[in-house]
């Protein structure tokens, strides 16, 4: 793009050029004006092509951006406080009220845990059942109390 607007900055240069010499034989007034016109042309074409290069340096800023977001991502999922619950097929649905899918990668989470503990993303209140933090923390407790009772979460599931 960059190019095309450049040999187009030439070619318009040559043009003014030669018709500013062509018309200053007929009358000079015409040819200063027709002179104006070239030089707007031209301005408005490097005016063009500055802002393409601040286009491509946004393009190298974006990548650049792009590729720590990817970063943090890859940290985020190793460092992972805690595992994610592993729900048996036979588990209670009360069980399964208590507990909330991860919108981005499927997981099922605890009640009291705000990010997705397998990707690390945002608890979402579209999901979830409730966003009060005193029903999240009672919730919890049920899920801790169901836990040290029956054993079901910290056994995977058996395929």
């Amino acid at each position: 793009m960059k190019i095309l607007l450049i040999i187009l900055l030439v070619l318009q240069i040559l043009a003014g050029g030669i018709s500013f010499i062509t018309l200053l034989a007929q009358s000079f007034l015409l040819a200063l004006l027709f002179l104006f016109l070239t030089v707007l042309q031209v301005t408005l074409t490097v005016a063009v092509i500055r802002h393409c290069e601040d286009l491509d340096d946004l393009r190298y800023e974006l990548e650049r951006l792009r590729g720590a977001v990817r970063e943090l991502q890859k940290v985020a999922e190793q460092e992972a406080p805690e595992s994610p619950v592993q729900v048996p097929v036979d588990a209670p649905a009360q069980v399964a009220q208590n507990t909330w899918v991860c919108v981005k990668c499927g997981t099922v989470n605890k009640a009291d845990i705000s990010r997705c503990a397998h990707c690390g993303a945002a608890y979402s209140v579209s999901v979830n059942p409730t966003d009060d933090p005193n029903v999240k923390r009672e919730l919890s407790r049920w899920v801790k109390e169901g836990k040290k009772r029956s054993g079901l979460f910290g056994k995977k599931a058996n395929s």
